[in-house]
C-alpha cells in the first residue's frame, strides 16, 4: 500500500472514530482493548453479526471514496469470513460492579460482584503459582434493587501466597489478584483511608497512588458514599474510583454515618462474625473494625471488645472505627472517651484510626501516666469536601493538614513505620514506632500526654455549649 493510501486510511480511521457504525464494527471486527485491571477478552460473534458489521463498514468507508476503492471490499469480505466462528479479542462488557475481595484469612477469600440482571452463577478461576481452584458464585438478591449479588468463597488456600482470579458471568469477564493473610513474623504493608464520598474524581486520584504503593489490603475508615441508602452512588463514588486498587488487594470497610441504615453497605461486603464489629488478624497485626451506629447494642459490642482484646497476643493492635476519640478540626468528635477508651488503653492497643472529619491529623502519644500511650490518628482525606485544619498543642506539629491522602502501613517484627502521601506521592507526615517489651522507644515515650491532659486540650464542645 503507498504512503498516500496509509494517509487515506488514517483519515478514515480518524474521521469515523466516534461513529457507531465504525465503533460497532471495530468492536466485532477485533483490536486488543483494555479493562480497567488490563483484561483481554475473548468472544465469538454471530454469522448475523458479521453482515451488521459489514454493513457499517460500508455507511463509513462511503464517506471517503478513494478509500472505498482502495479497501472497502475486502475488508467486509474478512468481516464476513472471520466473524462466524473464529475467535477474536475484543473489549467485553463490564459489571455492573466489579470483583472485590473481602473476609480474607491465611487460608480463606471471599470475591464478590453485581451483575445488572438476572444471571447464572458465575465460574471463577483461582491460580497461585502452586496450585488453582474452581468455583461457582452463590447468587443472592439485593432488597429493592433488580441488580443481584455474586459471592464465591474459597477454602484451603495457602498463607501469605498471592492468587490471581478470573471470573467469567453472563458472558462478562474480569481478572484481579490478591495475597492471603500471612502467618506471624512476615513482613506486611496496608493502607488505611477514609471519606472517599461525594466526589469521585478526588477519590479516583486517591485510590491511583494507593494502588501504585501496592498494599496487601486496604482499610476504609467511613463514609464510602454520600448517601448509603442511595445505591448508584455505591458504585459511582466508591466502587469505580477504588477499582485502581481493588482488583489487586483486599478491602475491609468500617461503617460511617453516610451509610445510614447500613444496608447496602453489609450487603455489598462480606464481613466475619455479626459483621458490625469483628477483629482480623494479618501477620503480626491484629485488626478491630467497630461500627459505632448499632446504638441499641453498643454494652454488646463493648462486651465483646473487651475480649477480643484480652486474647489477642499480637505485636502489633490497630482499632478503626468512624467518629474519631480525639479530633479538633471539623467535628472535633469525643465518642468513646468514657467507655472504649479505657478498655483500649487497658489492654495496649497501639494505633486507633477514624474518619469523619476530612482532613488528617495525628496527635500526640496519648495514655495514662507510665504506660504505653495510643497514637490515635484521623484519615478523612479520601475525596470528601476537605475541612479547615485546626491548630492544637495535642497535635503533632501543632495543626492538621487539610489534604487528600491515605496512610501507608509498613510492619516488619517489632518495627512499623508510616508515610501519608498526598495523590502525587508527596509525603506530609511520617512515623517509626519501634516497640520493645511493650513499650516504644523513647523518644516516642518522651512526647506523650496522659489522657487527663488531652482531654483538657480537647474538650467536648457540645458539653461546652450546653
Amino acid at each position: 500500500m503507498s504512503f498516500k493510501k496509509i494517509r487515506l486510511l488514517i483519515s478514515f480511521i480518524l474521521k469515523y472514530w466516534n461513529s457507531s457504525e465504525f465503533q460497532y464494527f471495530a468492536w466485532g471486527f477485533g483490536g486488543i482493548c483494555k479493562f480497567p485491571q488490563g483484561v483481554t477478552a475473548l468472544r465469538i460473534p454471530s454469522l448475523s453479526r458479521g453482515f451488521k458489521q459489514a454493513s457499517g463498514l460500508f455507511k463509513c468507508a462511503r464517506g471517503v471514496k478513494p478509500l472505498w476503492k482502495i479497501a472497502t471490499k475486502w475488508l467486509i469480505l474478512i468481516s464476513i469470513i472471520l466473524s462466524p466462528g473464529i475467535l477474536l479479542f475484543s473489549a467485553s462488557e463490564e459489571l455492573y460492579i466489579r470483583p472485590h475481595v473481602n473476609n480474607v484469612t491465611t487460608t480463606s477469600a471471599k470475591i464478590l460482584w453485581v451483575t445488572e440482571t438476572k444471571a447464572p452463577p458465575g465460574k471463577v478461576t483461582l491460580k497461585s503459582k502452586q496450585n488453582s481452584q474452581k468455583g461457582e458464585s452463590i447468587v443472592s438478591a439485593i432488597e429493592g434493587r433488580e441488580e443481584l449479588l455474586h459471592t464465591a468463597a474459597f477454602k484451603d488456600l495457602k498463607p501469605f501466597t498471592e492468587y490471581e482470579y478470573t471470573v467469567i458471568c453472563n458472558n462478562k469477564r474480569a481478572k484481579g489478584k490478591f495475597i492471603t493473610a500471612p502467618e506471624k513474623g512476615r513482613a506486611i504493608q496496608f493502607v488505611v483511608y477514609g471519606d472517599t464520598r461525594s466526589n469521585p474524581e478526588d477519590h479516583l486520584k486517591v485510590s491511583k497512588a494507593i494502588a501504585i504503593d501496592d498494599p496487601m489490603f486496604v482499610a476504609c475508615s467511613g463514609d464510602l458514599v454520600s448517601k448509603g441508602t442511595k445505591w448508584k452512588e455505591w458504585k459511582e463514588q466508591f466502587f469505580d474510583p477504588a477499582e485502581a486498587y481493588l482488583c489487586k488487594s483486599a478491602i475491609w470497610p468500617m461503617r460511617g454515618n453516610h451509610e445510614k441504615d447500613g444496608k447496602f453497605l453489609y450487603k455489598l461486603f462480606d464481613m466475619p462474625g455479626n459483621e458490625h464489629y469483628f477483629s482480623f488478624d494479618f501477620g503480626d497485626l491484629h485488626f478491630v473494625i467497630l461500627d459505632q451506629y448499632i446504638k441499641d447494642k453498643l454494652p454488646e459490642m463493648l462486651e465483646w471488645f473487651e475480649n477480643d482484646l484480652k486474647n489477642n497476643n499480637s505485636k502489633w493492635t490497630f482499632v478503626g472505627y468512624h467518629q474519631p476519640t480525639f479530633n479538633t478540626g471539623g467535628h472535633a468528635s469525643t465518642w468513646g472517651r468514657k467507655d472504649f477508651l479505657p478498655i483500649m488503653e487497658k489492654y495496649g492497643v497501639d494505633i486507633v484510626l477514624t474518619g469523619h472529619s476530612h482532613l488528617y491529623e495525628r496527635f500526640l502519644p496519648i495514655g495514662p501516666e507510665g504506660k504505653k500511650p495510643i497514637i490515635h490518628i484521623v484519615t478523612g482525606g479520601g475525596g470528601a469536601p476537605l475541612k479547615k485544619a485546626e491548630k492544637n498543642p495535642a497535635l503533632v506539629g501543632g495543626t492538621g493538614i487539610s489534604e487528600l491522602h491515605y496512610c501507608f502501613f509498613k510492619i516488619n517484627g517489632d518495627t512499623l513505620e508510616m508515610k501519608v502521601k498526598k495523590p502525587d506521592h508527596t509525603i506530609i507526615d511520617q512515623m517509626t514506632l519501634i516497640k520493645k517489651k511493650g513499650v516504644y522507644q523513647d523518644e516516642v515515650m518522651k512526647k506523650a500526654i496522659t489522657t487527663q491532659k488531652a482531654e483538657e486540650l480537647l474538650p467536648d464542645k457540645k458539653k461546652k455549649k450546653k
